[in-house]
């Protein structure tokens, strides 16, 4: 994905990024991120890890819904999320297979509940922002979609709905090829699939009827000798429905920083 943001410095110093990030942010009052990413360094040079400091021409407006947290914050938030996701799904399959004791099975419980509470105290962090009333409204979504959303789009990079689709890797070129380097985060591609599934199977109201068009699309426009046709279609209805999901989240986002949003049409 291209990068809005003008570069202000790449170093493998992070106290000179945070200081050149400050810089920029207290002499213009303009957005600024630093992104940790990795540089590959000649013609066929390893990959090293950078710090990235980029700078934006709008005002950064998150504080008029969570106050005293950068885009950056949420991003780190949603990471922590997802480890400690992935941590009860581990824990859960350790005690379906051991013989505990009491005490270790308190223990256990101790680190499952560590994600209940984690949701509730995110929430209470959260909560005024546009994006979890459209979660919470939208049948499938809830709060786990907004943590998500709110720390993997930047609306200040996520300008319109094709750069988001992008970040996320719902586009052709974020399929994983042989030979070839997939652009956005696939990782995220996966999160948004999850998503759009459980969207269609609560049937939301305004989305789930999106999703039955484009299956009836789908129908009449693919070959008939497809093999496993009717799982080709439903795949792709999700897929497609998942672009949709993470551009009208990334509008609600804009939006709520007072930014205009290039609005696409849900082309059926």
């Amino acid at each position: 994905m291209d990068m809005i943001g003008k570069t202000i410095i790449v170093t493998d110093d992070k106290s000179k990024a945070v200081e050149a990030y400050k810089q920029y942010v207290d002499s213009t009052g303009l957005y600024a991120r630093i992104d940790r990413v990795l540089v590959r360094m000649g013609d066929g040079g390893k990959p090293l890890p950078k710090y990235v400091v980029y700078g934006y021409n709008e005002e950064c407006r998150l504080g008029k819904y969570i106050p005293n947290i950068t885009h950056a914050g949420l991003r780190a938030l949603a990471k922590y999320y997802l480890r400690v996701t992935k941590l009860k799904v581990a824990s859960s399959m350790i005690m379906e297979t051991a013989i505990a004791s009491p005490a270790i099975s308190q223990i256990f419980e101790i680190s499952l509940d560590e994600k209940t509470q984690l949701i509730k105290k995110i929430r209470s962090i959260i909560k005024e922002h546009p994006v979890v009333t459209w979660c919470d409204r939208v049948r499938g979504l809830g709060i786990t979609a907004a943590i998500d959303f709110l720390g993997w789009i930047d609306p200040h990079e996520c300008i319109s709905a094709s750069k988001t689709k992008a970040y996320w890797a719902l586009t052709p070129e974020g399929k994983l090829r042989s030979g070839h380097i997939s652009k956005g985060r696939i990782e995220l591609k996966g999160r948004a699939f999850f998503y759009a599934s459980k969207v269609v199977m609560m049937k939301d109201s305004y989305y789930y009827p999106l999703y039955l068009a484009k299956k009836k699309w789908f129908d009449k426009t693919l070959p008939e000798d497809i093999s496993g046709r009717k799982g080709v279609i439903h795949r792709k209805s999700i897929f497609w429905l998942a672009g949709i999901l993470v551009s009208n989240a990334a509008e609600i986002i804009r939006n709520a920083e007072g930014y205009d949003f290039q609005i696409h049409k849900p082309h059926i």
